[in-house]
């Protein structure tokens, strides 16, 4: 199974976000940083991402699992929720593959990477599948 995954990092902390960056790097990922809704909005709709990392806590207007939600809307992208802050805790749900606590550590992120690596995997799989069940019905027209 090939390990790369390419993901945006969103936390309005520039100095969390290369932390953070350097982790991944660690990890054979490759990723994008966004400081604002605004342009995490603007990155995904020019880049393909295979998973998002966002903080919680990110603005007055809007907070990550709301920006993550908006996103998930439009783009299927798997969404990761980041923070140090309990009531963000209790805010993980079935919506996001991983809740990560702050400060990161690597045994979190690895977990994260091979839950990210298989939902990429069965997506994959299910698309293929698809295709095959559209072949065939065009087949028997």
């Amino acid at each position: 199974m090939n390990d790369y995954l390419h993901t945006l990092i969103i936390d309005d902390s520039h100095c969390s976000c290369i932390l953070l960056q350097r982790l991944l790097t660690k990890l054979g990922w490759t990723s994008d940083i966004a400081t604002t809704p605004e342009e995490a909005l603007r990155l995904v709709d020019i880049i393909e991402y295979d998973l998002i990392i966002s903080d919680y806590n990110l603005s007055n207007k809007i907070n990550g699992a709301q920006l993550c939600k908006q996103i998930k809307a439009k783009h299927d992208i798997d969404c990761a929720l980041a923070s140090s802050d309990e009531i963000a805790a209790n805010t993980y749900s079935d919506f996001f593959i991983s809740f990560l606590p702050k400060p990161f550590n690597l045994d979190d992120l690895k977990h994260l990477q091979e839950r990210a690596l298989s939902l990429k995997t069965t997506k994959k799989e299910i698309d293929k599948i698809d295709s095959l069940i559209i072949k065939e019905l065009k087949a028997l027209k």
